[in-house]
This record gives structure tokens, C-alpha cells and sequence, in this order.
């Protein structure tokens, strides 16, 4: 083969890669991290309906060991590790990236936890309503769980006869994402993130530590539980730093998905499915239709942080549910919940810092040009 075509068959193989897709909104991660919601809530409807041995739709594809909502959160985290890292590339500002992060994260929750110590609380506790609201435990839950850097995960008196006493079980790994976020920014602001090589670089040495000694990482060496997701988050991060050689293609997508066929149960198969599953994600996202999801709102967040709560209040309704009744109840109540704090809280908190951002610009020009900024409407 001569030279020349040897180099059209390199140009066509590398033509359709990552990079050219990632500052296209016309893709599908919004529906994709609704899904992923979705199956940690039926994932969860078995733990807390206290079929957690029972078999679960799909569970042969996911491996022995693994279920359906482990690998779930393993892909947000990965989603969160390419789409976190390139905020920070294109802001280069700690500030205005730490703000963005805080702002996306903390109002839904603290809405959520408010709803559950207050309203959900209050319903069903055990207690004499007088001595939950006077039990400092009962503040000691809503003021971790508005902060998030501990959670708790039990209220005075409440589904204490339950399969699992949590009242969000979900709620652990918004801290270990939060604590990601603010590595990568600590990473951007050391310049970290400047140049393709120095990303290689640094994921290299947190990857050779992690495997070797987590708990060296700081902020990260607290639980072995944490890090898998942490692994896939990194994971993210590197697809995003080498995104001009991550091809996208669905014949590669397919070959990858036979390959867990043909070698389930193979010792190598737990690594060959992370790779396949974040693959297919990617193909998914961004070399499918486009569904236009963005435009309805992403639901994701709510879906996921509401969906723990609500099955443990139909648990308390109805303690003989199966698995699959509480999975059925609780998908639409909690998506109606999602939906309201898609529009009522996450979506006015990101108006509002875009707002600030263009008001903090107009200010910039206006101070460069040497004109008073202009008169706000709010000011009349």
C-alpha cells in the first residue's frame, strides 16, 4: 500500500473523533443522564423493598458482583469527568468555575433536603411531631446534608422498620463529585489543564496513586467505596485531554459490545465492560439522532437526588410492594418532583449566573470604553 492512500485511510479513520463534537449542544447526554437516573432508581426499588437478592432485569450484562445502579453511577461519573473538565478549560477561572459548580449542585439539594426534613419528616417519623422538631438530630441531618461534605443519613423515627433506614440513600457520591470538581480546579489553577501533555501527566500520577495508595489522594482517601467512581471520573477527563484521537464509531461500538458477549464471565470482562459502556455512551451522545431533550429541560438531577426519598416514602405506604411495584410508583412521582426543580429552582439558579456574568461584562466594556454602564430597569 502506497503512502498515500495509507494516509487517506489514517484521515478517514481519525475524521469523526471526540473533538469535534464536544462544543455541539445538539447531543443527547441530557436524555442519557436521565436514563442513568432512571436505572438507579430501579436499581434501588429492589434494596429498598428488601429484594436486594433478587435477580434484576439486565443483571447477567453487568457482570458478577455489579448491578444496575452501581454501573449507573460509574457513567455519571464518567459523563461528569469529560463535560467538568472542559468548563474549566474554556473559563480558566477558579472563581467563575468554583461559582458555576456551587450554583448547579446546592440549591436543588438544599430544596430537596428541606422538603425531606420538614415535609417528609414530619409525616411519617415515629416520634411525637413535638420531639422530632425539638431532636438535635434532626438539625444535625439538615445542616450535613446542606453542605454535603458529610452526609447523614437517618432522621429521628423515620423508616426505622424499613429494609434501609436511609432517607437518601443516593445522596453519597455528591460528595465525592463535589470533591472531584474541586481537584480538577485546584489541577487548572496550578496549569494543570493548559496543554494536553500536562493533563496526561497529572491523570497519570492520580491514576498510578490511586491504584497503588488511594489514600495518599487528598479529599479522596476516604473509602475504597469511592473509588471506582473516581476512576471513571478521571477516566472522563482523559477522553476530554485526548478528544482529537477518540474516534467515534459505531462499527468499533458494535465490535465492543460482542466482545462482552462472546468473553462474559472472563476475568478480563469487568474492565472490557467499563470500556464498552463508556464507549457506547459516547456514541450514543453524540453519533445518534438528535433527540432534542435539552430543549424540554434536564430532569437528571432531580430524578436522581428525589428518587431515593420518594421510594422510601411508598415503601412506608405499602411495605409489601415488590421491587418492580415500588419501581413503577416511584418513577413518576419522582419525575413530576424533577420537573419541578428543573423550573423552579436549577434552571432560575443558572439564569441567574448568567445574568451576573453578562452584567459583570457590561460593566467591563463599559469601564474600558470610559462610559458609566447603563442603567438597569431595576434602578428607574
Amino acid at each position: 500500500m502506497d503512502r498515500a492512500r495509507l494516509a487517506s485511510y489514517s484521515k478517514w479513520l481519525w475524521k469523526d473523533n471526540l473533538a469535534g463534537h464536544l462544543d455541539n449542544r445538539a447531543n443527547n447526554i441530557t436524555l442519557l443522564r436521565l436514563c442513568l437516573a432512571t436505572m438507579v432508581l430501579y436499581g434501588h426499588s429492589f434494596a429498598v423493598s428488601g429484594e436486594a437478592g433478587s435477580p434484576l432485569l439486565f443483571s447477567r450484562a453487568f457482570g458478577k458482583g455489579s448491578w444496575i445502579g452501581a454501573t449507573a453511577v460509574n457513567l455519571f461519573f464518567f459523563v461528569s469527568g469529560l463535560l467538568i473538565t472542559r468548563s474549566y478549560a474554556q473559563r480558566k477561572n477558579f472563581a467563575d468555575y468554583f461559582w458555576a459548580r456551587f450554583q448547579r449542585i446546592y440549591p436543588a439539594n438544599a430544596v430537596c433536603t428541606v422538603l425531606c426534613v420538614f415535609l417528609l419528616g414530619t409525616v411519617f417519623t415515629a416520634f411525637p411531631l413535638w420531639q422530632y422538631l425539638t431532636d438535635p438530630n434532626t438539625y444535625r441531618h439538615l445542616f450535613s446534608n446542606l453542605f454535603l461534605w458529610r452526609v447523614s443519613w437517618v432522621l429521628p423515627g423515620l423508616f426505622t422498620t424499613h429494609k434501609m433506614t436511609a432517607v437518601n440513600g443516593s445522596l453519597w457520591s455528591l460528595p465525592v463529585e463535589l470533591r472531584c470538581y474541586f481537584v480538577v480546579g485546584i489541577i487548572g489553577l496550578l496549569g494543570g489543564l493548559k496543554a494536553r501533555w500536562t493533563m496526561n501527566l497529572t491523570l497519570l500520577v492520580l491514576l498510578v496513586v490511586g491504584l497503588t495508595e488511594w489514600r495518599a489522594i487528598p479529599m479522596m482517601g476516604e473509602s475504597a467505596h469511592h473509588l471506582r467512581a473516581v476512576t471513571y471520573f478521571a477516566v472522563g477527563s482523559f477522553c476530554f485531554a485526548n478528544a482529537r484521537y477518540v474516534v467515534l464509531s459505531r462499527v468499533l461500538c458494535l465490535g465492543l459490545i460482542f466482545c462482552c458477549y462472546y468473553w462474559f464471565g472472563a476475568a478480563f470482562y469487568p474492565t472490557l465492560f467499563s470500556v464498552t459502556s463508556c464507549y457506547t455512551l459516547l456514541i450514543l451522545a453524540y453519533r445518534v439522532p438528535y433527540t432534542r431533550m435539552n430543549e424540554w429541560g434536564d430532569f437528571s438531577y432531580g430524578m436522581y437526588i428525589y428518587a431515593f426519598p420518594v421510594q422510601q416514602m411508598w415503601v412506608q405506604l405499602f411495605p409489601t410492594w415488590k421491587g418492580y411495584q415500588n419501581a413503577l410508583a416511584a418513577f413518576p412521582s419522582t419525575l413530576l418532583l424533577a420537573m419541578l426543580s428543573w423550573f423552579f429552582v436549577e434552571k432560575p439558579a443558572i439564569a441567574w449566573r448568567r445574568a451576573e456574568k453578562r452584567r459583570a461584562k457590561t460593566k467591563t466594556i463599559a469601564a474600558e470604553e470610559g462610559q458609566p454602564p447603563p442603567i438597569s430597569p431595576a434602578a428607574w
